[in-house]
């Protein structure tokens, strides 16, 4: 009873600041990174060898360098010359959709750092579901990198609403997303998946990541659930209303489960839930 009462007044109490601070809320959901898959060109001449850097940006490596460590093991590497061999490095990521029907926007947001300049990379939707370093991509997006100089770091939001919804109306075509570099512009990106915990300052350092990283994330605008459910209809009316508050906290409050209130869609109704919540009815 306590808890409860204890969670309602929070509730409560946040649901009062954001109409108090005339927040225009939209239904949305935060999908962090699923899993992702590095694919390697060399098969197996990488982690370093030969100086290709790759140790700069694998944090499951952690090697030696005098230029120190990029702390991640998700990022983008490409390199031909004629000192070094050829060196390719593709990411697949993925993102679970189940239970989302449709959506009306959908960002891939990201913070990002280069090894050395200017690093162009392309976002597509992979339609060929082959575990093969060439993959065939749809909806294809060149995203034209912003950070100016050397080690430098820069935030992202690309707009996938279509790539989104293709899987939505789809679910079995989602193969995940492909992130490349452009070939032959010798560089490398890597990406803060979650677990990085340091960037190389370009003078054999390293520094924190910054407090305002993203993270590897997809942001959904609109979504509507799938399952004969709606998101936050707990008292399941057919509408989401004040009335649905107290059923919401009871499912909270007793640990139990209900897909109207996994808002987040994680598979646990939890104190994550409750923002989410909050923002279904702010905007009504």
């Amino acid at each position: 009873m306590k808890i409860a009462f204890f969670l309602k007044t929070v509730f409560i109490f946040q649901l009062a600041l954001v109409l108090a601070q005339n927040v225009e809320a939209q239904e949305t959901s935060t999908l962090p990174l699923e899993s992702f898959t590095l694919f390697d060109d060399l098969a197996g001449q990488g982690n370093g060898v030969q100086g290709n850097n790759q140790d700069l940006f694998d944090g499951s490596i952690f090697m030696e360098s005098n230029l120190g460590v990029f702390a991640t093991p998700l990022y983008l590497r490409e390199r031909e010359s004629q000192a070094q061999p050829q060196l390719e490095v593709r990411a697949d990521l993925n993102f679970d959709l189940s239970g989302i029907e449709s959506v009306t926007g959908a960002t891939l947001e990201f913070t990002a750092y280069t090894l050395n300049n200017v690093s162009d990379f392309t976002v597509g939707r992979i339609v060929d579901g082959g575990t093969e370093f060439e993959r065939k991509l749809a909806d294809a997006i060149n995203v034209t990198s912003t950070f100016g100089a050397p080690r430098a770091v820069a935030n992202y939001s690309i707009d996938v609403t279509a790539i989104v919804n293709t899987w939505t109306s789809d679910p079995a075509s989602n193969l995940g997303f492909r992130i490349q570099l452009n070939e032959d512009i010798n560089d490398g990106v890597g990406f803060f998946e979650g677990t990085a915990t340091e960037i190389n300052d370009g003078s054999f350092g390293s520094l924190p990541i910054p407090e305002d990283y993203l993270p590897m994330q997809l942001v959904l605008e609109g979504v509507e659930g799938v399952g004969g459910f709606d998101l936050g209809d707990v008292d399941m009316n057919g509408v989401v209303d004040f009335f649905d508050i107290q059923p919401f906290i009871d499912v909270l409050s007793n640990k139990m489960f209900q897909d109207e209130a996994d808002i987040n869609g994680d598979g646990t109704v939890d104190f994550f839930d409750i923002q989410p919540f909050i923002d279904i009815l702010s905007a009504g």
